[in-house]
């Protein structure tokens, strides 16, 4: 698989290079950097590889020509908007677009107290969590501002993807710890900003995505450590045992479960978006499988539509969901110079 050496896991270290865990290749020690654009799959970046441009006090917010008032993003975003957000891991910085209309460009640019941003995820009041990888926590955001008013602290670890339950339990998975040693899933109970405990994850490389299903039941992705390939294992609800999972890929993405309980995941390698029913292994459908890395994915509310971030070409794809016919590509504000790596939809929940 092509993929951009900056992928943390959505895909971090005593290099950030190897941080960038999103990415599907293969790494030492230094997960975030794997292989170049040359066909070969990237894995997430190390700390070593982060320009020191990417300091969020010294870049500027956003909308052209526009007014931030009161750190909101900008005067012309209203409360029946419905947001697409795309992170970019090498710039620091996450893109906001409408989810309306083609070729869409930013309505505003988030970049305060962003470092190597990854994957992502919203809450049914708008709230905007960010896997903040290169400062090792992550960062939570009302939504339409440009600052965030919740950091979750994530000590020694560099989270590369979130998620959240529908009592306030947040979940960050982490690629691995800041000594490169195997990944895991840092839990907060609900209020907390610091973890109040670790998951532990079998056997793993390097761990890349979670998600929930409607049942509180946790999923994460990972990379085995005996065979190199990706596998997935699942938490009840408040137990901290590892159950696998069938369901293997050659580099694994982000993942989401639709309405139906359908788990809609990414192979990066592939590459394809598949839709499994479990307990199969196996999915019951694919599509984009024209991406060249296929890394972050997020169902629009009524399902209808889905986006996949590619982290080769640098466009972020809209798909009919669950038909998987392509209807729109977004490239403005971003590049193959600093990919798309996490997206995120929100409800289109009142500012």
């Amino acid at each position: 698989m092509r993929i951009p050496t900056p992928l943390y896991a959505l895909g971090a270290a005593a290099a950030i290079a190897a941080l960038a865990g999103c990415s599907g290749g293969t790494s030492a020690v230094n997960p975030i950097a794997g292989s170049q654009p040359s066909g070969q799959h990237v894995s997430p970046m190390s700390m070593s590889r982060v320009p020191s441009v990417m300091n969020p006090a010294k870049l500027a917010l956003v909308h052209p020509s526009t007014v931030q008032p009161k750190g909101w993003m900008s005067k012309d975003v209203g409360a029946g908007d419905a947001f697409l957000y795309v992170s970019q891991f090498f710039t620091s910085d996450i893109q906001v677009y409408r989810q309306t209309g083609t070729g869409q460009s930013p309505v505003g640019t988030i970049v305060n107290g962003v470092i190597n941003p990854q994957g992502m995820t919203t809450t049914a009041n708008g709230d905007l969590y960010v896997a903040n990888t290169g400062a090792n926590n992550v960062l939570v955001f009302h939504k339409g501002h440009l600052n965030p008013f919740r950091t979750l602290a994530d000590p020694n670890q560099f989270p590369v993807d979130v998620a959240v339950d529908s009592d306030g339990t947040v979940y960050a998975s982490n690629i691995f710890d800041v000594n490169a040693i195997a990944g895991s899933v840092s839990v907060y109970a609900p209020g907390a900003n610091s973890p109040t405990s670790m998951l532990t994850v079998p056997n793993n490389l390097k761990v890349l995505f979670d998600g929930l299903n409607d049942s509180s039941t946790l999923y994460v992705n990972y990379i085995d450590l005996n065979t190199g390939l990706g596998a997935m294992v699942k938490y009840y609800p408040g137990s901290g045992t590892a159950h696998l999972t069938s369901v293997t890929t050659g580099f694994p993405g982000g993942l989401q479960f639709d309405n139906t309980q359908d788990l809609l995941g990414l192979d990066q390698l592939g590459p394809f978006a598949g839709i499994y029913e479990l307990p199969s292994g196996t999915p019951s459908f694919t599509f984009a499988s024209d991406n060249g890395d296929p890394l972050g994915v997020a169902l629009v509310r009524n399902e209808r539509h889905v986006y996949v971030s590619d982290a080769v070409f640098g466009v972020v794809h809209e798909y009919t969901y669950p038909g998987g016919v392509e209807v729109n590509t977004i490239s403005t504000g971003l590049g193959s110079s600093s990919p798309p790596f996490g997206v995120a939809t929100d409800p289109g929940a009142p500012l």
